[in-house]
This record gives C-alpha cells, structure tokens and sequence, in this order.
C-alpha cells in the first residue's frame, strides 16, 4: 500500500473513532478520506472506475462501501 493511501485509511478509520465516540458526523463521501481519493463523482462514473484502488473496495469488491458496515447506516439515515 502506498503511503496516499495508507493515510487516507488512517483518515478514514479517525473519523469513524470520533463518530463512535460522538465526536465527529457522518458525513458520507464529503468527510472521508479515502472517497477523496478514489471516489471522483463524475469524472470517471461512465467508465465504472470509481472507487478502484481504494482498500475497502479491493477487499470487498463493491463500489461505494456496498456489503460493509456502512451500507446498513447509510440505509439507517
């Protein structure tokens, strides 16, 4: 893993412990860190790229977070 992403991970997972801890708000793709980096609204939705090379879609092989843990809160909202 390179070092933008290992950050952007590490990014991600701080604003999941303050949101745990009631410290911090979902705010979907605009407040996280990997969205910010692998996921480009737009640029590359024709092309069915978005979200490639992001870790959680390498492990679980779904855009968007979908079969995660997020999936079932953003559904809860």
């Amino acid at each position: 893993m390179d070092n933008r992403t290992l950050n952007a991970l590490r990014d991600s997972i701080t604003k999941w412990e303050r949101i745990v801890n009631g410290t911090g708000e979902n705010l979907g793709v605009f407040n996280c860190a990997l969205c910010h980096e692998f996921n480009n609204p737009g640029k590359d939705y024709d092309n069915n790229t978005e979200c490639k090379g992001c870790p959680v879609y390498e492990k679980v092989g779904r855009q968007f977070c979908f079969d995660t843990p997020y999936q079932k809160i953003y559904l809860s909202r």
